[in-house]
């Protein structure tokens, strides 16, 4: 991809995907507890560790009926970075987090995927989230 710095340099960035994995799953065993209701969906996205070749990101996703956690999954997503920039660190890591959105789409399309397959199993219909940030429960 080509992107933009705000002081207008150009930056080009080739980033690719290494390694995405499942750091933790909680899935609510006690089917009781579910008898139906709203399901809604939470989660972020951070940057844990960010240098000129290499990001780690890491999303926290969980689900809810109504108010009942019924799902929480912690994933990382290990990048490659290929760029021509010559520019700081902390400037790359404002540049990434601006574009966090773009730059974490794998990883949460892997979340999504997940969990799709997790609620397919557990209530016979899977809930299709798309792999978008999405920070509060509604």
């Amino acid at each position: 991809m080509n992107e933009k710095m705000n002081e207008g340099n150009s930056i080009d960035l080739n980033v690719k995907v290494n390694d995405i994995n499942l750091h933790s799953l909680m899935v609510n065993s006690n089917d009781d507890d579910i008898t139906g209701g709203t399901i809604s969906r939470e989660n972020n996205v951070e940057i844990i560790s960010l240098t000129k070749s290499e990001i780690v990101l890491e999303t926290v996703e969980k689900i809810y009926i109504d108010d009942l956690k019924i799902i929480e999954l912690k994933m990382r997503a290990d990048l490659t970075i290929e760029t021509n920039y010559n520019g700081s660190e902390d400037e790359l890591k404002l540049h990434f987090k601006e574009n966090i959105n773009q730059i974490s789409y794998p990883l949460l399309a892997e979340a999504s995927l997940t969990i799709s397959f997790i609620t397919g199993k557990k209530f016979g219909t899977p809930y299709i989230v798309p792999p978008i940030i999405k920070s509060s429960k509604k």
